[in-house]
């Protein structure tokens, strides 16, 4: 998010950065919150994938906020849409990420759990099976999330809206439980954020224009937080709402604690230099004086190649794929 004197940038995205093109490598990776790795070796060589999703940003939302003027508070909006690809070619994208996951681990001797057995678990009792293979818009604002065809996994409900609940452990990770009741399995849990927009915006020094503008690019990125909130104390930032990661958590001895937990996420984005998306400038949107807002439509759109898009979608994913296995062999596979 920028904070540029009294202007709050409320957006899907996070601080703006240069774009510059990037492979994944092992020192842009973080272990947070891991502990335990060495006890991997104990583990049965079984694992249960709790989930596995892709975030594709469809729609671009920037939204920039001016509270110091007098007269009022000043808004502009910026909502970009991305066209050129459909629903079947993300479907597919997120098919070939988790078959090319799931294969690696199965050439090194790892059993897959299916959701029928994890279903007999005490943890899951009360929850609802859900089907993978279906592209869901309503999860969050502007992302298409994609789940693997052919995969089902448990949420604790569904809204009226569309939203899953209790699909992922970010309020208090209960994965522990879940390795216990499935005999010591290993957990994973599995997720890649692809954004195409960043905004950032920009206030007149005198007056009340302010402007907001987007750059356009393909990247990986770490993590997006839902849109925040501007009122006199400052920018409210929401809550986390997605982040690129995969999790691997094994044991409960006590009931409380893992054995042994690594999880593996970016420091950073990743960018691709790829030439993608036609139409990658735009022209500012302004507003001129106060209680001024863009309308919540599509103000702005850019189409995609769609072949190049998916190639460097698989092409990031197989990296921070193999760049994780790695890491966990590492830990799991006996020497």
């Amino acid at each position: 998010m920028h904070i540029l004197q009294s202007i709050f940038l409320c957006c899907l995205l996070c601080t703006v950065t240069a774009l510059q093109a990037q492979d994944i490598r092992s020192k842009g990776l973080i272990n947070p919150s891991s502990y335990g790795q060495k006890k991997f070796k104990k583990a049965p060589r079984r694992i249960y994938i709790a989930n596995f999703k892709m975030f594709f940003q469809t729609v671009g939302m920037g939204k920039a906020v001016d509270a110091s003027a007098k007269q009022g508070t000043t808004v502009a909006q910026m909502n970009v849409e991305l066209t050129g690809m459909d629903d079947p070619l993300l479907q597919q994208l997120t098919d070939q990420a988790y078959q090319a996951f799931v294969e690696d681990l199965t050439d090194k001797g790892f059993e897959m759990i299916g959701a029928n057995e994890a279903a007999s678990i005490k943890y899951y009792q009360g929850w609802t099976l859900q089907e993978g293979g279906t592209l869901n818009h309503k999860q969050l604002e502007g992302f298409a999330m994609g789940t693997p065809t052919d995969f089902n996994y448990f949420i604790r409900k569904e809204t009226k809206t569309g939203k899953e609940r209790g699909g992922n452990y970010a309020v208090m990770d209960q994965t522990p439980k879940i390795s216990k009741q499935l005999g010591d399995a290993i957990v994973v849990d599995v997720a890649f954020v692809f954004p195409f927009t960043e905004f950032y915006a920009k206030k007149a020094k005198l007056g009340s224009k302010l402007t907001i503008d987007a750059r356009i690019g393909l990247q990986l990125r770490h993590s997006i937080t839902g849109p925040g909130n501007a009122n006199k104390g400052g920018l409210q930032r929401g809550a986390l709402a997605a982040q690129t990661h995969i999790n691997f958590v094994y044991g409960n001895p006590a009931g409380l604690a893992a054995l042994g937990v690594h999880k593996v996420a970016l420091k950073e984005a990743v960018y691709s230099d790829r030439s993608i998306f036609a139409d990658a400038s735009f022209q500012t949107i302004t507003s001129a004086s106060p209680n001024w807002k863009v309308s919540e439509i599509i103000t702005q759109s850019t189409t995609c190649d769609a072949k190049a898009y998916a190639e460097e979608v698989l092409r990031l994913t197989d990296q921070f794929i193999r760049l994780s296995l790695d890491q966990f062999y590492g830990y799991a596979l006996k020497k």
